[in-house]
């Protein structure tokens, strides 16, 4: 995500596609975490559907009570998309 915020969603779409097949295989917070930096890499490539996702897995880690995911998950769209939004 740090690549993202940086302007290299380049190198960040090859990492992100790197360990794909890994994604699978981990637990719940790490799939999460997988699929909000691919949704936060479309949110800045001008997918719409990108903010959604992140919504959605913001969503789904309050749904499973693992507020330590939940809350970097929030203050990461509170600061790269709500901030970016108002400026």
């Amino acid at each position: 995500m740090t690549l993202i915020s940086r302007g290299e969603t380049q190198k960040a779409s090859d990492l992100l596609s790197m360990v794909h097949h890994y994604a699978g295989a981990l637990d719940t917070h790490v799939q999460g975490l997988y699929r909000f930096a691919w949704a936060y890499l479309d949110y800045r490539n001008g997918k719409i559907d990108g903010q959604k996702e992140m919504l959605r897995v913001i969503a789904l880690f309050d749904f499973l009570e693992v507020p330590i995911s939940r809350d970097f998950a929030q203050k990461y769209y509170n600061r790269h998309v709500i901030n970016l939004e108002e400026s």
